[in-house]
């Protein structure tokens, strides 16, 4: 098929090469920002998160309404560790600040029992290395379980381990 010539006019060429130009432009923006959104995430609350420090990341569970079991594992030696915990994602106010320290013959996990907590709330946790260098471990997310009085949904998840590899 033959281009037709006559189809467009001269007037209706930079009204594409504009669109073409804007278009270009909001892809470089958003590129440009994408790089900077783990960035972010990353160093919330003035600390970077040490995931070679960290390997299993965190955990939570047992929740009850005024307290939760939050986990974690540190790696790399016996190193004291401060446990955080907030209402705020971006710790701007810690409910919980406590210092902590692995059992010896624990290969550096940590497994606490956070009590004084409200029902059916929120609250963002994470485990620092009490070392000086800045550093935690990814923020968590858990919630409290609601007052026994309330009238609230009940929903049950369940999780299970299998080692495939060795065995059924």
């Amino acid at each position: 098929m033959a281009y037709d010539h006559t189809r467009h006019t001269k007037s209706d060429l930079p009204d594409r090469d504009r669109r073409r130009l804007l278009q270009g432009a909001a892809i470089a923006v958003a590129a440009m920002a994408v790089p900077a959104i783990p960035a972010a995430w990353a160093s919330r609350g003035g600390l970077e998160v040490d995931r070679a420090r960290f390997p299993q990341s965190v955990a939570s569970g047992d929740p009850r309404p005024d307290r939760v079991l939050l986990w974690t594992r540190l790696a790399g030696g016996p190193t004291p560790l401060r446990l955080q915990v907030s209402t705020d994602e971006g710790f701007g106010r810690v409910d919980v600040d406590r210092l902590l320290q692995a059992p010896a013959d624990s290969d550096g996990c940590v497994r606490v029992r956070v009590t004084g907590l409200a029902p059916g709330t929120t609250y963002f946790y994470r485990f620092v290395a009490d070392d000086g260098n800045a550093r935690s471990s990814p923020t968590g997310r858990t919630r409290t379980a609601p007052a026994p009085d309330a009238a609230a949904p009940l929903r049950f998840a369940f999780l299970r381990c299998q080692d495939y590899g060795g065995r059924w």
